[in-house]
């Protein structure tokens, strides 16, 4: 069943024309095969028979237009068309086999292999059809041109009395296998209305997973440039931290380099300081010495400066002295 559900899993049920497993025309045209095979036996047999209305397809269905179809149930199960085709998409499914096995049709199968009296009571006389009028035609669903025609109508079949069961069992059978196909069609319906919602539902899911893609892609593109951003940063940063560790050491030697003439200066501070003493003491000894030596050779220019004094006055005295030599001699000298 899983097989035959999957081949509707689309949302579109499939043409008309197309082979249904599942259907009466399927069912119809396996058994009208197997009637013709016996035909070909019996009629060399049997002289004699009787009409039943065969059951004949609308013109709409091109696989079984114009083909006069026998009733009876000549097997008890018949093989899937499609099952070539969907073997492959069903090796999973334990559940499906390659044929169908209705009830009706194993019911029809007891009918079949009861015994020849039963069987040969099964004949039906054109007396025993007056009431086959009553099968009017019907159609199995608005997408199936299958229908049956009412047994007035000029489709006539000629059977040997052998190959005819009991023509209202067939009907029952008919009626039930109709039934089966409508549920199946029912089924079909429900579930393509419910492959069209899974479909929607796939759809919008697939349009939110999209929707939620382009999203987190156009995150993980935000969160990508921002980890570019944040590695060109701390590159900068392990830039700056390189350098500010090679100027640390470079000033740390400036500062071991400063500390050594500071030392040294220190030192050269401290002996200036000792020789300024020194040559303080030195300096005091010396201006006390010049100062002696000053007062000695300012007392030694006094006395100096006093016999030079009196040497100046004796000076004077002589000049007096001669001027006064002079006139006496030129008071001589005129007298």
């Amino acid at each position: 069943m899983s097989a035959f559900l999957a081949r509707f899993s689309d949302g579109t049920l499939k043409d008309e024309d197309e082979t249904n497993p599942f259907s009466f025309k399927e069912f119809v045209k396996s058994n009208n095969r197997s009637a013709v095979k016996n035909d070909e036996q019996n009629n060399k047999i049997y002289q004699k028979g009787s009409s039943l209305p065969p059951v004949v397809l609308d013109d709409s269905s091109s696989a079984l237009n114009e083909t006069d179809v026998n009733l009876e149930f000549q097997e008890t199960f018949f093989k899937d068309p499609t099952l070539d085709d969907i073997l492959d998409d069903d090796e999973e499914d334990g559940d499906w086999s390659g044929t169908y096995h209705p009830s009706v049709i194993e019911e029809s199968q007891g009918i079949r292999t009861a015994s020849p009296s039963t069987y040969d009571s099964f004949s039906l006389n054109p007396s025993e059809l007056s009431g086959v009028k009553s099968f009017v035609t019907w159609q199995l669903n608005d997408s199936d041109g299958l229908k049956l025609h009412s047994a007035d109508q000029d489709f006539v079949t000629v059977r040997s009395p052998a190959e005819h069961v009991d023509f209202y069992s067939l009907q029952k059978d008919y009626e039930n296998v109709k039934e089966e196909n409508s549920h199946l069609w029912r089924t079909i319906k429900d579930l393509q209305m419910l492959n069209e919602t899974q479909t929607e539902k796939v759809k919008n899911l697939e349009r939110k997973l999209k929707a939620k893609m382009i999203e987190d892609e156009k995150e993980a593109w935000d969160l990508e440039s921002m980890v570019q951003q944040v590695e060109q940063n701390l590159q900068m940063m392990t830039k700056r931290a390189m350098k500010a560790e090679s100027s640390v050491a470079n000033l740390k030697k400036e500062i071991a380099l400063l500390q050594t003439e500071l030392g040294k200066c220190s030192a050269e501070n401290e002996a200036l300081r000792l020789a300024e003493k020194v040559s303080g003491a030195a300096v005091k000894q010396n201006t006390q010495i010049a100062l002696e030596n000053l007062h000695k050779v300012i007392n030694n220019v006094q006395s100096f400066v006093t016999q030079l004094m009196s040497g100046a006055n004796s000076l004077n005295l002589v000049a007096e002295v001669l001027k006064s030599v002079d006139k006496i001699s030129e008071l001589k000298e005129e007298d």
